[in-house]
């Protein structure tokens, strides 16, 4: 069998460059992952309501639970937040950082590893755990590419200013195989409190992304817009942030001499210190601005939970954990998917009555799965299936009103 030239190789690659490159779809990042993750967190959401129902019996070798934290934070959160990486870097840097070609490979690893994790779920214990365990492989491979080529571009361009990104998504990579490989294990409890490690590092990149955009926004959109850089401040939230994910994550495997919780009580001061200091009534007119704002509260507040729970176990740390996924990750997220998608395709950056209705049913997913168990636990049931059909009703509204932006060319 004769070999394929290399020559011949590089010339197939180039027209299959030139075919994909016609495809709005993937001609930038934000498209392809914004609408894939969107779909997800609402397929995922369906799985995990109909578990809880008793309609689907799991025949996994993976613990639901587990499952369910996981593919929240890495099936949606980390899609998301890789889909705004790859697209904010080539503002960053000048350089593009993914082609056609390369982003039609990330999202295939990403759809192949969702599908073996899918049919992991219906198949037998042994042919579960090595669809698991392909999955993982097929999930690294999606991280190494997606870090890779983010790397590229802020090394050539020397922008130091985002280095620090790397390490912690280096960091969610090894978080991620790790869930799976200890839930495999049967070691069901750390890999559970792996995922809050994960959620934790999330918050780190929230203070980081959210303490720069959020009043850069805010100051684009609104004249006179106060917004102090506090360089202390931000420097201060990084430190205890980092302390907080540290003595948390050691807790999970050591017993500390050093209470933790302190470290949450400090940086959510510090959080709500920095969003006092972005107040301006002038926002609460602008739904894609005091939607930030709100999942930013949401981070401070879940903070102080944590803390909370952290210090006296009576309270339950599942419901500020679900404070924060619901109410910061997912509000941001909807947040910004809807501001990027607008803006990159050329858009004005307003939000429609349908997209103000879906952050509200965000809003109130995460006040009643946090705050409806912390009052009436007895509800949990009953409470968590209501803030999951908020949560799938707000992201059917983002399908149906961004999927025919996603798929079509920017307007001119």
């Amino acid at each position: 069998m004769k070999s394929v030239p290399l020559s011949r190789m590089r010339a197939y690659w180039q027209r299959l460059q030139v075919l994909l490159t016609g495809s709005a779809l993937l001609s930038q990042a934000f498209r392809s992952f914004f609408l894939a993750s969107a779909s997800y967190a609402l397929l995922a959401m369906i799985l995990w309501l109909l578990t809880l129902s008793g309609e689907l019996q799991w025949r996994a070798a993976l613990n639901p639970v587990v499952w369910h934290a996981h593919e929240m934070l890495f099936g949606f959160g980390a899609t998301v937040l890789n889909g705004f990486l790859l697209t904010a870097a080539k503002h960053w840097t000048g350089l593009n950082p993914i082609s056609s070609c390369q982003l039609l490979v990330s999202v295939s690893l990403w759809l192949a590893a969702r599908a073996l994790l899918a049919l992991s779920l219906l198949a037998s214990e042994l042919n579960s755990a090595l669809w698991v365990a392909a999955s993982a492989v097929l999930e690294s491979c999606w991280w190494i590419l997606s870090i890779a080529l983010l790397a590229r571009v802020i090394t050539q361009a020397k922008n130091y200013h985002n280095y620090l990104l790397l390490p912690l998504l280096l960091v969610l990579m090894m978080l991620d195989n790790a869930i799976l490989w200890l839930d495999l294990s049967a070691q069901d409890s750390q890999a559970l409190q792996l995922t809050h490690t994960s959620l934790l590092v999330f918050v780190v990149i929230i203070g980081i992304v959210g303490g720069r955009v959020i009043p850069f926004f805010a100051a684009r959109a609104l004249s006179n817009f106060p917004a102090p850089p506090m360089p202390v401040v931000n420097r201060l939230i990084l430190i205890i942030s980092l302390c907080g994910l540290a003595s948390y994550s050691l807790g999970i495997f050591y017993s500390l001499a050093i209470p933790g919780y302190g470290f949450f009580y400090a940086l959510a001061v510090l959080h709500f210190y920095r969003l006092y200091h972005w107040l301006d009534r002038r926002l609460f007119a602008q739904p894609m601005l005091w939607s930030l704002l709100l999942a930013y509260f949401f981070t401070a507040l879940g903070l102080a939970l944590i803390g909370a729970s952290l210090q006296n176990p009576a309270i339950s740390l599942g419901n500020a954990l679900h404070l924060i996924t619901i109410g910061a990750l997912g509000l941001m997220m909807l947040s910004m998917m809807a501001r990027v998608s607008l803006g990159h395709t050329n858009r004005s950056i307003v939000a429609t009555h349908s997209l103000v209705f879906a952050f509200v049913c965000l809003l109130l997913a995460a006040v009643t799965r946090a705050f409806g168990a912390l009052l009436f636990p007895e509800l949990i049931f009953l409470l968590s299936l209501v803030s999951g059909i908020l949560w799938s009703t707000a992201f059917l509204i983002f399908i149906k009103n961004f999927y025919p932006i996603l798929i079509s060319p920017r307007l001119v």
